[in-house]
């Protein structure tokens, strides 16, 4: 939990709701949890288990959400995403939200997120 602490960075003012928030989030956690949370997605892109044909029979709609502010996401995602889907893909901006937007806003996520699925 010390090195989760250690990498939020966020202004003085709120860096004490933001390790409450996490602390919340996690207390019921245990490590294999946690590490799963990313291992499992990271094994599966590794392993290129997910691939364009496995989309071919599904001809929905898609939308992805994307904050500016987001550490995670790189330029070249939603051309990936649509590479990968065959079909375009709609941003749904959470403007500078973060990777935690649930967190920060968590009425103002709902709210995205909703847009988002009629959306899809």
């Amino acid at each position: 939990m010390r090195e989760l602490m250690g990498i939020v960075t966020a202004p003085e003012a709120d860096l004490a709701s933001w390790q409450d928030a996490i602390r919340r989030t996690v207390d019921d956690l245990d490590r294999p949890d946690i590490v799963s949370h990313f291992a499992v997605p990271a094994d599966v892109i590794r392993r290129r288990l997910v691939t364009p044909s496995a989309f071919r029979t599904w001809h929905g709609r898609a939308a992805m959400l994307a904050a500016r502010n987001d550490p995670t996401r790189r330029p070249k995602d939603k051309t990936r995403l649509e590479a990968l889907l065959g079909r375009p893909v709609r941003l749904v901006d959470l403007g500078d939200r973060g990777h935690t937007a649930v967190l920060a806003d968590p009425h103002g996520y709902a709210a995205l997120l909703r847009q988002a699925l009629a959306l899809a």
